[in-house]
């Protein structure tokens, strides 16, 4: 048998001897050769192909696309401004102020018809007049039953400010917010809430509802779901007449189009054994995982509401706020609350006996960021708290005459705060510094004619509210919160083209 192969040169490797160097190793040789040029090649692409992209890619962007901006946006005094006032829920007129060192200027102010007990209507913001309004003096808004809403252009803009005089149930002004929650609504006949949208503008709004039960989100009507607001109108809407429910609820407010102010009136009706009571209940940003509530009463049935916005249950724990700090009761329990759920929880049953006894209020801490609120009688006046924002700048509050103090919390570290309280004509009728220590609470006294303040927290942002004291035929208790006013705007850097 022949063998066809071709003849092999066999090698051999001695010492001292190179191998026999024949035509087939230097084959091997030269595709080894080529291997190594073709993986340098390889090798280059590799690195040469991306960078070529880039650079690409770069001069696609510099003919094409803006690049973004680099710079932080810059502040500049505001040019447009407007604060709106609910509707008033007994007496006292709408007073306009601003924070100080801010030179003003006139504002136009709208006021639209008393709303006279009516449950649901739609009133319009006729054309309004010009006011003057500078610092530290109050300028009273004549006929201002009804929502106000005062509009500033120019210099006239920044830190407008704006409140009512009503002892028990001052409403709050502000602007126009986009998203926000109201938590612990009734829509029965002994509880009820009354939902007021003001749209100071003069193209119409949409405003998005979504509600929210024991069990989760519920079944609300087409028309509430979504609400269309004229421009320069108030629209007020009855929710126990939309849609009538046994429990608690939390609403959350989303203006798709235009610009809207909310308010929600809530009435308590013992049904013929005691007094009908109606107060504010005050809105809450966004929900947060620590929410200071100051001014509860130790005693009058406090109802503790807890709104869970997410998708996953959280715990909530309650603790008791005073002077120094603040702290969590032992045999405290832990709340549970499940997915898009509002629960009621009474206080009296979370907290032992005595916890609160020197107590300025609560701080609810929860897993994840929750929406909550307390509703409280005081002397058989119905009493809502929500939590507290916190404030950075210097804060200016309208208030009512007569009895009132401030409480002082939330700092972050220890620092002083400057409190200056005026009367009607501007005059300072107290003025004083005051220590607030991390976690703990300041309380200051003011004058019965004190209806402006100013404070200013320079270490630390602080959150406050003023606690105003009913008297005579009209017992209670009022809450104004503290709020940055709006002096500033942030405008963003644009690169040039």
């Amino acid at each position: 048998m022949s063998d066809d192969r071709p003849n092999e040169t066999t090698e051999t490797n001695e010492p001292g001897r190179r191998a026999d160097r024949g035509a087939a190793p230097a084959q091997g040789r030269r595709a080894e050769q080529s291997r190594k040029r073709r993986i340098d090649a390889v090798v280059a692409l590799a690195i040469v192909l991306p960078a070529a992209v880039a650079i690409g890619l770069g001069l696609v962007q510099d003919d094409g696309l803006p690049s973004l901006p680099t710079s932080p946006p810059t502040r500049s005094q505001l040019t447009s401004s407007v604060v709106v006032c609910p509707s008033a829920i007994s007496e006292g007129e709408v007073s306009l102020t601003r924070v100080p060192q801010v030179a003003g200027g006139d504002v136009t102010v709208r006021t639209a018809p008393a709303p006279d007990g009516a449950p649901d209507l739609l009133a319009d913001l006729p054309p309004g007049e010009d006011l003057g309004v500078v610092p530290e003096r109050l300028t009273p808004v004549p006929d201002s039953a009804g929502a106000v809403a005062a509009t500033g252009s120019g210099a006239a803009a920044p830190g407008l400010v704006a409140g009512r005089g009503e002892a028990i149930a001052p409403g709050e002004c502000r602007g126009p917010s986009f998203d926000e929650w109201f938590v612990g609504l009734g829509a029965a006949s002994s509880d009820r809430s009354t939902l007021e949208l003001v749209n100071p503008e003069a193209g119409p709004a949409v405003v998005e509802i979504s509600l929210f039960g024991p069990r989760g989100q519920l079944n609300a009507p087409d028309d509430l779901r979504s609400i269309t607001v004229p421009g320069q109108s108030v629209q007020t809407v009855d929710l126990s007449a939309a849609m009538p429910k046994r429990v608690d609820f939390s609403a959350h407010l989303t203006v798709t189009r235009g610009r809207v102010t909310a308010a929600v009136r809530q009435t308590y009706d013992p049904l013929g054994r005691g007094r009908v009571t109606t107060d504010f209940l005050l809105p809450q940003a966004r929900p947060d995982t620590d929410n200071l509530l100051l001014g509860l009463e130790p005693t009058g049935g406090r109802q503790l509401f807890v709104h869970n916005p997410g998708d996953d249950e959280l715990r909530a724990t309650v603790q008791v706020v005073t002077k120094d700090a603040a702290f969590t009761p032992a045999d405290t329990e832990e709340l549970v609350v499940g997915p898009e759920q509002t629960r009621r929880y009474a206080l009296a049953d979370l907290l032992p006996a005595g916890a609160t006894k020197d107590s300025y209020g609560i701080l609810v801490k929860t897993t994840s960021p929750a929406a909550v609120a307390v509703r409280s009688l005081v002397d058989d006046d119905l009493a809502l708290f929500s939590p507290l924002p916190s404030v950075q700048e210097p804060a200016v509050a309208v208030l009512p005459e007569g009895a009132k103090r401030l409480l002082l919390g939330g700092a972050q570290r220890v620092g002083l705060v400057q409190v200056r309280a005026t009367d009607a004509d501007g005059k300072v009728v107290a003025e004083e510094r005051v220590e607030v220590l991390a976690g703990g609470v300041a309380e200051v006294e003011l004058p019965d004619d004190a209806v402006a303040i100013t404070v200013e927290s320079r270490a630390t942002p602080i959150s406050g509210t003023v606690l105003v004291s009913g008297s005579g035929s009209a017992p209670g208790l009022g809450v104004v919160r503290l709020r940055d006013a709006a002096v500033y705007a942030d405008v963003p850097v644009v690169a040039p083209e």
